[in-house]
């Protein structure tokens, strides 16, 4: 499967909220994102705390679940952002084609810290009630900035090997193998 890249960078701005800026296959766009209410529920724990793979969840945590991600939708997913997100869904031609969010939070700015422990994996489209990472079109990608030193790449001469293997079937005529050998 081939998928475009649906870039979301969210960083500090002035006040409670966040700026946003997306590069998508339709373009390009800015909005805000202000934290949404989150609730914690029983055996869920705190936001972004983690829980054991095999713990099965009951139909109050799967309610919950469902809520907190749509609400997550809806907060990140407005205005430009959620045209140029429609928009890129709408221009993937077959259904070997997705649309990859990737999400772009600096963990060395401390003010990104309460955007770190949100449970993006639970983005949810609330007019269909599907969750972005369940789809194998729409799958979810946290991204972390890390900033390294790149070192050059040192170019080593390498040699080209080939082999080659001449064929002589009777039925034709012969193969002029010298010649061939020298084309190569």
């Amino acid at each position: 499967m081939r998928h475009e890249s649906f870039s979301l960078r969210i960083e500090p701005s002035v006040g409670s909220s966040y700026a946003v800026s997306v590069q998508s296959p339709q373009g390009e766009g800015q909005g805000t994102f202000e934290l949404p209410r989150v609730e914690a529920g029983p055996g869920r724990g705190q936001v972004g705390e983690s829980r054991d793979v095999g713990q099965r969840f009951s139909s109050r945590e799967a309610q919950l679940a469902l809520d907190t991600g749509k609400e997550l939708f809806r907060a990140l997913f407005r205005g430009e952002i959620a045209n140029l997100f429609h928009a890129s869904l709408g221009s993937l031609r077959g259904r070997q084609e997705g649309l990859r969010i990737n999400l772009s939070i600096d963990p060395r700015r401390p003010e990104l810290a309460p955007l770190q422990k949100l449970p993006w994996e639970l983005l949810c489209r609330p007019e269909t009630e599907d969750f972005l990472c369940l789809s194998r079109r729409t799958p979810v990608v946290r991204s972390l900035e890390a900033h390294r030193e790149r070192r050059p790449a040192i170019a080593r001469p390498r040699r080209l090997r080939i082999l080659a293997v001449a064929a002589n079937p009777t039925d034709c005529s012969p193969l002029d193998v010298a010649r061939e050998r020298t084309n190569l």
